[in-house]
């Protein structure tokens, strides 16, 4: 009995030891994803407390575009009017300029909470444009473009940057190889939206994007940005040339302005269209093919016919010798009859002179 009594306490042993070696692993990634939970939760960088709340800042930058905007409707005096505008804005959400600058520091630097700003605020420009009647339908076509297709978004880059005007933050470059999906002829179509955030200084920004090809050609495309308006650069590629590489830039220069400036650069894609493929054109309808037909069934009419059915296109194709035969055997001409003209006697006699 003592025997059996231990062989059972060994058998339950052993089983409870397989389950919890089972358990273990189970356990360890439960662990390793709650650690990994809170150290990405830890990552997002805290808030200092000078420093304008997001949801303050959208509803701050919102109206801040919209001011530059105003100036630059105007004609004249756009640098004063843009002061005036964005100085009303500040005293509207009771903040000062240096309040903005320094905030606008600090999220420059955290490029996460800004992008999910302007992502808002793109929403709620376009929504008010659509409330307004002056949406545009070319945003919603290329919205949910995939990267197939005759026309497709080709962009697999971040879709948002801030550019600050220093010789490591000032530009976005990108350079696609082209592939079995590139053809002779395409076209391209890349689309930004810059938005400028500085008091002084140029709002300027630059942008190019070319075309180079496998016998070393290039096509190009250039721009001078200027303001908050929406970007489309278009670029087609040549009908006889096959692309090796698609490639461009957005520029943002520096100035001698010590002033705080910042371009960023949100909504951005690249369509790529490829042109359509020619067909062969029947040149003839009534081409013989196989020996279905054999012989011209339509039946034409000769001009003659076509004249005197009163088929005028036709009877412009009509001969002279054809056009008599259409008309009447007979007709009535009248002759009139003058004097033979005579030289006079003068004249005869200096026409002699000169022969002699």
């Amino acid at each position: 009995m003592g025997k059996e009594y231990t062989m059972k306490v060994f058998r339950s042993t052993g089983s409870d030891s397989r389950a919890e070696a089972l358990r273990r692993p189970f356990l360890y990634g439960c662990r390793l994803l709650l650690a990994c939970f809170l150290l990405l939760a830890g990552c997002r960088p805290e808030m200092p407390s000078g420093v304008i709340s997001p949801s303050r800042m959208e509803a701050l930058l919102y109206d801040y575009h919209v001011a530059q905007a105003m100036a630059e409707e105007s004609y004249d005096s756009i640098e004063e009017l843009r002061y005036v505008y964005v100085q009303a804005v500040f005293r509207k959400h009771g903040i000062t300029e240096a309040d903005f600058d320094s905030s606008m520091v600090w999220y420059s630097a955290h490029a996460d909470y800004l992008s999910g700003i302007y992502r808002r605020l793109s929403a709620r420009y376009e929504a008010e444009s659509k409330a307004y009647g002056t949406g545009t339908s070319e945003s919603e076509l290329y919205a949910n473009l995939s990267s197939q297709g005759d026309t497709a978004n080709i962009w697999t880059d971040r879709v948002f940057y801030v550019l600050k005007p220093n010789r490591i933050e000032n530009k976005i470059a990108f350079s696609m190889k082209a592939d079995s999906t590139f053809r002779r002829g395409d076209s391209f179509l890349w689309r930004f939206t810059p938005r400028f955030v500085c008091k002084e200084g140029s709002r300027t920004g630059f942008a190019a994007m070319l075309v180079r090809y496998a016998d070393g050609k290039v096509t190009a495309a250039h721009r001078r940005i200027e303001g908050d308006w929406n970007v489309k650069m278009e670029l087609k590629a040549d009908a006889k040339r096959d692309i090796r590489e698609l490639y461009g830039f957005v520029y943002f220069p520096s100035t001698d302005v010590k002033v705080y400036r910042m371009m960023v650069v949100s909504d951005v894609s690249l369509i790529r269209f490829h042109s359509k493929r020619e067909t062969p054109v029947e040149k003839d309808m009534l081409t013989v093919i196989g020996d279905t037909l054999t012989t011209d069934t339509l039946q034409r009419k000769t001009a003659e016919e076509a004249l005197s059915e009163g088929d005028t296109a036709n009877a412009r194709r009509l001969t002279p010798t054809e056009l008599r035969r259409t008309q009447d055997g007979e007709r009535t001409i009248e002759v009139v009859k003058e004097r033979p003209y005579t030289i006079p006697k003068n004249t005869r006699r200096q026409q002699r002179q000169t022969r002699r």
